[in-house]
């Protein structure tokens, strides 16, 4: 199966809904932790970036960060050196400004200064122009990680991740992002088919069976190891049910949705994109998206 040139801009529309649609939990995570954070009340997954794009929300943030910390460092509660950085806010700042991007850029600085991973860092047209909204969320949720070290509150998905975290230690976090095969630990790695489960299936069991439903994966085989711990299609993770709405997957060292999560492991989806097997492909999440939507749009 291949795809023509003629379907490539449906792809790529259909490619950003779909990574859109996947944002849409972090964004509701992280609208709630900015409301509570600054006291306000109007930030929504909807308006998120709309809201944010003259960075004026951002700089707010990072100075109640800032100020959280040499807070710390005063009281001897931290021992490193806080690095002095002090900015002009533009708090009338129109977006698309000079003045919305020098708030981005200073924002940007300041996340150097502080030692937030060039990973997760964006240009400042990526914000101003909503040109890497998915890079923008994640910055976010690692300052979420730098506010929760910092004894702030941190968003839903952070306090999720020191929960594991104080639970099960990081190294069998990292052994559960890892391939495993049935018995390689014993009953944990081979756990019970939730459709075989004679258990009374939990709220957490309940919506994982339904995601799965609806994504149609019917062939990936999935097991209840324990309580929010599954092996899907040989991998065992950690699974969380963020805002009673939202089935989180812990990948690395971050989140996805369950639905994006079938969708890259799901091995229904193996078909050709533009002549090539897709199996040389698997190791880039948004060619395992785009392979979804050439089934359905290409011929």
């Amino acid at each position: 199966m291949t795809c023509s040139g003629d379907f490539e801009g449906d792809i790529k529309r259909r490619m950003l809904e779909l990574q859109e649609k996947h944002l849409i939990p972090l964004k509701d995570d992280l609208a709630d932790w900015l409301n509570k954070t600054l006291a306000v009340d109007f930030i929504t997954p909807e308006n998120f970036l709309h809201v944010l794009d003259n960075g004026v929300i951002v700089c707010k943030l990072v100075k109640i960060i800032q100020r959280k910390i040499e807070e710390r460092s005063r009281r001897g509660s931290i021992q490193e050196i806080v690095p002095p950085f002090n900015f002009k806010c533009w708090e009338n700042a129109k977006s698309e400004s000079f003045y919305a991007r020098d708030n981005v850029d200073n924002f940007l600085k300041w996340c150097r200064k502080y030692g937030v991973r060039e990973a997760v860092l964006f240009e400042s047209d990526g914000l101003v122009l909503h040109s890497q909204q998915r890079t923008v969320v994640l910055c976010l949720l690692e300052l979420g990680r730098v506010a929760s070290r910092q004894g702030m509150e941190p968003p839903g998905l952070i306090k999720l991740e020191n929960e594991i975290d104080a639970e099960h230690g990081s190294g069998q976090i990292e052994n559960s992002s890892r391939a495993s095969s049935p018995g390689a630990h014993g009953d944990f790695a081979a756990g019970i088919p939730l459709s075989a489960s004679k258990t009374r299936l939990s709220e957490l069991d309940k919506k994982v069976i339904q995601v799965t439903k609806s994504c149609g994966c019917t062939i990936l085989p999935i097991r209840r190891v324990s309580e929010g711990r599954y092996c899907i299609a040989g991998r065992t993770v950690f699974v969380r049910l963020l805002k009673e709405r939202h089935v989180m997957v812990r990948v690395g060292g971050g989140w996805e949705t369950l639905e994006q999560f079938l969708i890259r492991h799901d091995p229904c989806q193996v078909i050709m994109v533009d002549g090539k097997p897709t199996a040389t492909l698997h190791e880039n999440q948004r060619v395992h998206d785009e392979e979804r939507l050439s089934k359905k749009w290409c011929k």
